[in-house]
């Protein structure tokens, strides 16, 4: 017996301007099944996504929710047809609680005065508990992390009892914890016969998750693969014909570095919320060094505090053998730390500032005297540091939210070099990004610490570990657990401190 379709689109068409995005995409996805969606940025994959959840409509083809024709003007239309979109950067509204932003738009009621009901209804409460949010109804949900504020956007989901939810690159900036959290929640839509599409450009959530992948390339789908066929190869290469998968290169020898010069050093460090403590942290020229760890092991509130975005005291911080008073961004940055940070819409970018002036904007203190910016050098300035970056634009005058996640997540690492810092501390650098973006950038990354330039690795991203560290710091329970050098770090290693198994430091 033929499984009606949860969510179809049948040959739509969509153009803006001279640029074809999408090319009669046909797409059908049944109750129960998680599918995957990935390609290249500027495959197609956004615009779909917008026309799915009625926030563009298509030029031409259809939408067909359980079989029948739907018609978008808005994303509300599109939720009433059970269709919620989880975008990276969630639609909620800061100062209302979490209860508020799960019921907005639908709340009830009582009598012929419009006064909202104080008590929630029975199906928010089953949606808060159902993603383990339940005792935080009453909080803020500008109090909240990042992956909690993530949360509510799905419990405000399946309180609408949607049929199809559409996930867009969900686990950006959350830690391991964080994501298998999420994968739960997931595989509860799966129970549901909840229709799930999964965008992603990380191979092993699609590994773990996925039923069934479309490939996007040009506007088009050039291919829908069962799970067992879905190999890192086959993806690679339906995405981008000849290229080669990640996989199958040879990662670079790193040369160990602590022979060479201490950069940056913190003795004796410790969060003034108490995250971390009694930590010690030395970064030597050429080295590019991994700090990882699960939810609340320290890991992100000591990069975090490096930079100056949380208060830390120190017996010592030392940044090319000057102290660093730290204690604010600007600080930090004046004494020569790069910061690429992992929430770029609230920590790097203002989308309406254009392309060029966000690339230069850290930087105006060489490009300005006195006081007078120089135009000219500036506007070269970010040309350079575009084109290094290989960053796709049409003009550098364009606002930043013109450009597709993955650009951006490139101009902000073009700002960061831009300063010419003396340490780069680097948070999650390639989410959002697709398979040549990631390998551009592991380029530069490369090429920073081989000019001498320190790079501090945050990310959960184990194979990014491996790829660019020759040393990986992992913290636990606000300590630091274990460091694992080059030739001895592998991925076994790094799952095993993670999870507070004893090991001794290897590689000294």
């Amino acid at each position: 017996m033929r499984t009606a379709a949860a969510i179809s689109v049948v040959e739509a068409h969509k153009r803006y301007g001279r640029t074809q995005a999408l090319r009669g995409v046909s797409l059908t996805v049944v109750p129960g099944e998680v599918r995957g969606l990935i390609g290249e940025n500027g495959a197609g994959k956004s615009t779909l996504v917008k026309i799915l959840s009625g926030a563009i409509p298509a030029d031409s083809g259809d939408v067909l929710v359980q079989e029948r024709p739907a018609r978008f003007h808005n994303p509300k239309d599109a939720l009433r047809a059970g269709i919620a979109t989880i975008y990276q950067h969630r639609s909620l509204i800061p100062h209302l609680s979490v209860l508020e932003n799960v019921e907005l738009g639908r709340e009830q009621v009582v009598g012929r005065l419009p006064l909202l009901r104080r008590r929630a209804n029975e199906s928010t409460w089953l949606a808060l508990e159902a993603v383990e949010l339940a005792a935080k109804a009453h909080a803020g949900v500008g109090s909240l992390s990042t992956h909690e504020q993530q949360l509510v956007a799905i419990a405000r989901a399946l309180s609408w009892e949607a049929s199809v939810v559409i996930f867009d690159e969900p686990t950006v900036g959350l830690t391991l914890h964080e994501v298998e959290q999420l994968f739960r929640v997931i595989e509860r839509l799966r129970q549901r016969e909840t229709a799930v599409i999964y965008v992603t450009h990380r191979f092993f959530e699609l590994n773990r998750l996925a039923d069934s992948v479309t490939v996007m390339r040009d506007g088009e789908v050039v291919a829908t693969l069962a799970k067992k066929d879905a190999t890192e190869d086959r993806l690679v290469e339906s995405m981008s014909p000849g290229s080669t998968s990640v996989a199958r290169q040879p990662a670079t020898e790193r040369p160990n570095s602590r022979d060479t010069k201490v950069v940056l050093s913190i003795s004796e460090a410790r969060c003034s919320d108490d995250t971390f403590r009694e930590v010690d942290f030395d970064v030597h020229a050429g080295e590019i060094v991994a700090v990882t760890g699960l939810a609340d092991s320290g890991a992100t509130e000591f990069c975090e505090s490096i930079v100056g975005v949380r208060s830390m005291k120190a017996i010592g911080f030392v940044l090319a053998d000057r102290q660093v008073k730290g204690g604010s961004p600007a600080e930090v940055l004046d004494a020569g730390i790069g910061y690429i940070p992992r929430d770029r819409s609230r920590r790097g970018l203002l989308g309406s500032m254009a392309i060029g002036q966000t690339v230069t904007i850290s930087s105006l203190h060489r490009l300005s005297w006195p006081g007078i910016i120089r135009f000219r050098s500036d506007a070269q300035t970010a040309r350079v540091w575009l084109d290094k970056l290989a960053v796709k634009r049409e003009d550098e005058r364009l606002p930043m939210q013109a450009l597709s996640g993955g650009n951006q997540q490139r101009v902000l690492i073009a700002r960061a070099l831009a300063t010419r810092p003396k340490v780069l501390v680097c948070e999650d650098p390639t989410d959002g990004v697709d398979t040549a973006g990631r390998e551009h950038i592991y380029r530069v990354l490369r090429d920073a610490a081989d000019a001498g330039i320190p790079v501090v690795l945050s990310t959960t991203d184990l194979s990014e570990i491996l790829r660019l560290a020759s040393r990986c710091v992992v913290f636990r329970s606000g300590v630091v657990h274990t460091e694992l050098h080059a030739p001895h770090l592998d991925e076994d290693a790094i799952l095993a401190a993670l999870f507070g198994q004893s090991i001794r430091k290897t590689g000294q």
